[in-house]
């Protein structure tokens, strides 16, 4: 029996955080930096609400060490829609 592998248009895991954000951009979604340790913006976010970034914008933010991955969701990102769940899930119970 062969099988077959299945195929995504992922980067892969061990992939830098550029290579995460410019794969985002490609898909259609708004990107933006963030500081790894506080998962606060390292730019004006509201502008980006309107425009992706450009590919200069994502190649200067994401070669800063400690930057970590942001989406900007709603029409920019092709109406994306997230939810966060935050404290491992302690606050909703089963």
């Amino acid at each position: 029996m062969t099988s077959n592998p299945i195929r995504t248009n992922r980067p892969p895991e061990d992939a830098n955080c550029l290579t995460a954000a410019l794969a985002a951009c490609e898909a259609g979604l708004s990107v933006l930096p963030t500081r790894k340790d506080t998962k606060a913006p390292l730019t004006a976010w509201k502008p980006y609400q309107g425009r992706p970034a450009t590919r200069a914008e994502i190649e200067r933010w994401f070669s800063a060490p400690n930057t970590a991955l942001a989406l900007v969701c709603g029409s920019v990102s092709g109406n994306l829609e997230m939810l966060d769940f935050d404290l491992k899930g302690e606050a909703f119970a089963a």
